[in-house]
């Protein structure tokens, strides 16, 4: 989705193009050090919650890009 969305033309022309994708990119940032530090320290309440949050995120720049294709 990620990649279809980055090379369609219809979506470059809209002025939220950079800040999803932007957005999408610090979101797997964030994702992938939650899951780091989940497998250093166990799945804590606290990181699981941050995940779950991170991955509700990422579900609204999904629709978000789905709707611009």
């Amino acid at each position: 989705m990620v990649e279809q969305f980055s090379r369609d033309p219809l979506a470059k022309r809209q002025d939220q193009y950079k800040d999803i994708l932007e957005d999408w990119r610090e979101l797997q940032e964030a994702k992938a050090e939650i899951r780091e530090m989940m497998e250093m320290y166990g799945k804590d309440a606290r990181l699981v919650r941050q995940m779950g949050e991170i991955e509700r995120e990422r579900s609204k720049l999904a629709r978000a890009m789905a709707t611009a294709i």
